[in-house]
């Protein structure tokens, strides 16, 4: 090895460790986030309406409904590692204008560039640059002898973003490896736990399905993360079969686990669980995809009430050492890939204390039937999530359609843009063609083509 290449890569590494320690002590310093409570005009009118006894009045009330909605905005945040910088930015090219001779005699090393191809020379000549073939190597590999060389290089805005992607990758991964999988087992065994105790607190009641949902829920992650996991008896037929769907990975099928308190089968896309990029090829890294996908992927949908139900127990069970473990995931998982698209925790548990009031505990659940109105009429306020990532089809209605999508997920999947942009270009927003086929798949093509390249139109169409 060269020794400045040595030291360059010597450099990298050193940078890269910095930038784990750094995220590691975020980590391990990051949780015990605490509610802020409702504004006092708000629990007082939740209080008021409480007292009414009328169980339709205080589901439906628009006054108390509008303090409460008011107050959301402040009352749990999402909490994140970053925050973006607000202001105007004005940028100015600082390169004057210039012109290349036909003959190339101005341009600096023209005489490597005469070594070229007569049509590369031309094209250089007309458009000030050319592309060329042959060259198969990382990009800071041609800098590299560039530099030795004496040769300017043209520094591409792509291999500044494959460089970062490099960086973010090896820190994600180990994050991931060394501490994420740990807290995400734990938190599985401590709400796997909070599960049966629920459940064996709540038999004979109108909570019953539900804690069973989430007692099967907790030990299919589990056992994801720990094939010789301990399975509850009572669950242990159906999480076997979660389990098998999701480690054949084959495609669009029915969830046995929510198909059993739905009149109509609930699908996953269960192909989502192989492991892709870095996470695949080694065991620890794979079972925590699974996991992850699993706690992100299953929707609780909130029209269904057993699934709704299950989604209050789940919020409620978020507590003390879980909550903590929970919210390092979410947060460090956030800051590199997104906050979450979908509802959870920050959205309900201030629903649930506007409906049962900040002391609730399980057993108070119970025969509260204007706690459960009023909850039902705030979660209609929810927004769906941006991107959709559960399986519809052209037969269901609009209605049907949200009914599926909004919900509550233990560990909501990310929002990106790219994702955004795709699904506005794929059916339900895009009607089908003229041979009446509908358009399922996005093409790479598209951004191009809607930001004004005819060429990439042209090759859509």
């Amino acid at each position: 090895m060269n020794a400045k290449k040595g030291l360059t890569i010597v450099c990298a590494v050193i940078a890269v460790a910095v930038i784990v320690v750094t995220t590691v002590s975020l980590v391990n310093n990051f949780g015990g986030h605490k509610n802020k409570k409702l504004t006092e005009e708000a629990e007082i009118a939740r209080k008021d309406t409480e007292d009414n006894g009328d169980d339709a009045h205080v589901a439906t009330d628009p006054d108390v409904l509008a303090k409460i909605d008011a107050d959301f905005a402040g009352y749990l945040r999402r909490p994140s590692l970053l925050k973006a910088a607000e202001g105007d930015y004005v940028i100015e090219a600082s390169v004057n204008p210039y012109t290349i001779d036909g003959d190339l005699g101005n341009v600096y090393n023209h005489e490597k560039i005469n070594s070229l191809p007569d049509d590369a020379k031309q094209a250089f000549a007309t458009n000030g640059f050319v592309v060329m073939d042959g060259y198969d190597a990382e990009f800071f590999e041609l800098y590299e002898e560039n530099r030795y060389d004496y040769t300017a290089s043209f520094i591409t805005v792509d291999s500044m973003m494959h460089t970062y992607h490099l960086y973010f990758a090896y820190l994600l991964r180990n994050t991931e490896r060394n501490y994420l999988a740990a807290d995400l087992s734990n938190l599985s065994a401590e709400m796997s736990a909070v599960s049966k105790t629920q459940h064996d607190q709540l038999i004979g009641t109108e909570w019953e399905d539900a804690a069973y949902l989430n007692m099967a829920f907790f030990a299919v992650g589990n056992k994801l993360l720990d094939p010789n996991a301990d399975v509850p008896a009572e669950v242990a037929d159906i999480v076997n079969q979660e389990v098998d769907l999701i480690n054949t990975a084959g495609g669009i099928s029915a969830s046995p686990m929510l198909s059993m308190f739905s009149e109509i089968p609930v699908e996953d896309d269960y192909s989502q669980y192989k492991p892709r990029g870095y996470y695949e090829g080694e065991e620890a890294l794979e079972r925590y995809f699974r996991a992850m996908m699993w706690y992100g992927r299953c929707n609780f949908a909130s029209a269904n009430d057993t699934f709704c139900r299950a989604s209050i127990l789940m919020t409620l069970g978020l507590e003390g050492d879980a909550l903590a473990n929970w919210e390092k995931i979410y947060t460090v998982t956030s800051f590199f890939a997104g906050a979450s698209d979908d509802s959870g925790y920050y959205e309900y548990r201030p629903m649930i204390d506007a409906a049962y009031g900040e002391d609730v505990t399980v057993d108070k659940l119970v025969g509260d039937t204007a706690g459960w109105e009023t909850f039902n009429e705030l979660i209609k306020e929810l927004d769906p999530p941006k991107i959709n990532s559960v399986p519809v089809y052209a037969s269901d209605t609009d209605e049907e359609v949200a009914e599926k999508v909004i919900g509550y997920r233990f560990m909501g999947q990310r929002f990106s843009i790219d994702e955004a942009i795709f699904a506005q270009l794929v059916y339900r927003n895009v009607e089908e063609d003229a041979a009446g086929a509908y358009r399922m798949l996005p093409d790479a093509l598209d951004v191009p083509a809607a930001l004004g390249s005819d060429t990439a139109l042209n090759i859509l169409a």
